[in-house]
This record gives structure tokens, C-alpha cells and sequence, in this order.
């Protein structure tokens, strides 16, 4: 741990400063992910909201669903990326 580290050892240590080229590689990767993160915090608001509105519909058989119709997809690549069954 940090414990162990001493200002001279600290010293010591080479650091690697990479170039620009990278560092903007790197925050472009990240950045993609990031996005994708915010896209599915935004579907599961809208999922949830219409969870709450049509359970309670459900249970008083107010609406039904024909599960055979609904496709699933579990898995929404990132742009460029082809998803794989």
C-alpha cells in the first residue's frame, strides 16, 4: 500500500507520459463507453415508467400481452460493432 511507498523510492520510479495521440485514443474509447452507460440509464427510466404504469393494469386484467410476439434482443452493439448471437 501507499504505506510502504517512501519519497525517495517515489522518486525512482520511472513514469510514462504518453503522447497526445494516445491519450485522445484512450478518451475517445472511454467516451464511447460513457455514452453507451448514459443511453441505459435513460432505457431503464423509460422501462421502469412504463413497468409502473402497465403492472398495475395487468394485474386488474385491464390489458393482457401475447408474449409471442415480442422479439428480445439482449445485446445492442456500439456503433461499428456487429453483434454476435
Amino acid at each position: 500500500g501507499l504505506r510502504n511507498l517512501q519519497f525517495d523510492n517515489a522518486l525512482n520510479i520511472k513514469w510514462y507520459k504518453p503522447n497526445l495521440d494516445l491519450i485522445r485514443k484512450f478518451n475517445d474509447i472511454g467516451l464511447m463507453y460513457l455514452e453507451e452507460a448514459a443511453r441505459n440509464r435513460r432505457m431503464i427510466r423509460e422501462l421502469q415508467a412504463l413497468r409502473d404504469e402497465l403492472f398495475p393494469m395487468l394485474l386488474n386484467g385491464q390489458v393482457n400481452c401475447d408474449l409471442s410476439i415480442i422479439s428480445f434482443q439482449f445485446f445492442v452493439p456500439f456503433e461499428g460493432m456487429t453483434a454476435t448471437p
